[in-house]
């Protein structure tokens, strides 16, 4: 006769969401043989991920970056035109804010050129690096 197995937690989302909530609950003390993670995918972490493409990797998105409501409000975000996340990774370091984070690994453009513009993205970059240094909270 087989067994079936008796889960604590199911959590029907093998994305950041679910992965957040499983990791969450490990940490907070749950024995991970209780909690079953499912995906319809055949892989976890939902747009959070690499694909390979013609032999290279090539990711979904470029990590992502999990805080609760109340940190994201005491971050006071202010998009400065560079890039959001970079503002909000800046203020939650800034104000020691607590993250959760899924990295994902980049490789070199398999194809194509890229358009990006070391120089004036520098120079914006300290621009807001500076803004932020000297901002008050």
């Amino acid at each position: 006769m087989e067994t079936v197995k008796k889960y604590a937690y199911i959590i029907l989302d093998g994305g950041p969401t679910g992965l957040m909530l499983a990791h969450s609950l490990i940490d907070g003390g749950i024995d991970q043989g209780s909690i079953l993670v499912v995906e319809k995918e055949s892989v976890a972490a939902g747009p959070c991920r690499s694909e390979h493409v013609d032999g290279a990797p090539l990711d979904v998105l470029h990590g992502f970056k999990v805080w609760s409501r109340s940190a994201f409000a005491r971050m006071k975000v202010l998009h400065h035109g560079l890039s959001i996340d970079i503002d909000m990774v800046v203020r939650a370091y800034k104000l020691r804010i607590a993250r959760a984070e899924f990295p994902t690994s980049e490789a070199s453009r398999p194809h194509g050129t890229t358009h990006f513009k070391i120089w004036p993205t520098g120079r914006r970059l300290l621009k807001y690096l500076k803004f932020e240094w000297s901002r008050l909270d």
